[in-house]
């Protein structure tokens, strides 16, 4: 029995094709997505930290200059510019709102129970360090581990910046 063509299949409306990582790149959605899909593609939207108290924690960390910094910077970097190119894409795509894509920000715990849970995940499927790295959007990543820090565990302990300046730290000295 053959495969049907691209033409013959008939789509159901009420389902819908979901892009889990942010689109920051034109090239990362193919147009074919949006001409085989009848219903809107859901784009999600880089992660977010709707706290900026937490942030004031960067003076701190400016002025002390730990080892560590440059790599916390470079992370910081990578999540803004996950979302200047999601905005870059979001914009290009405008004429098609609605009609072909929605986007979405999902909510879902990163607390250390959502960490430990994901790293049994990753140890079951029996990857390397190399293995789980290269199947991950960089960018997508740094924006989840912004996320945990300057939101999650921000909140976690109780809006102390001095539990989460060592927090950070024992994130990026390991």
């Amino acid at each position: 029995m053959s495969e049907p063509s691209a033409n013959e299949i008939a789509l159901d409306p009420s389902n819908l094709w979901v892009a889990p990582d942010p689109i920051s790149t034109p090239e990362m959605l193919c147009a074919g997505t949006l001409l085989y899909f009848d219903a809107p593609i859901i784009l999600t939207l880089p992660p977010q930290v709707v706290t900026q108290q937490s942030f004031e924690l960067l003076d701190k960390i400016e002025s002390k200059s730990p080892d560590w910094a440059p790599q916390l910077f470079s992370v910081l970097s990578a999540w803004h510019q996950k979302q200047k190119g999601t905005r870059a894409v979001l914009t290009l795509l405008k004429p098609l709102a609605r009609e072909a894509f929605h986007t979405v920000w999902p909510v879902y715990n990163s607390n250390d129970e959502a960490l430990r849970r994901a790293k049994e995940l990753i140890s079951s499927a029996g990857w390397t360090p190399d293995q789980f790295l290269s199947s991950i959007d960089f960018e997508s990543a740094c924006g989840e581990l912004v996320r945990r820090l300057f939101l999650e565990k921000y909140l976690e302990v109780n809006r102390n910046l001095d539990d989460l300046y060592e927090c950070i730290a024992s994130v990026f000295s390991d």
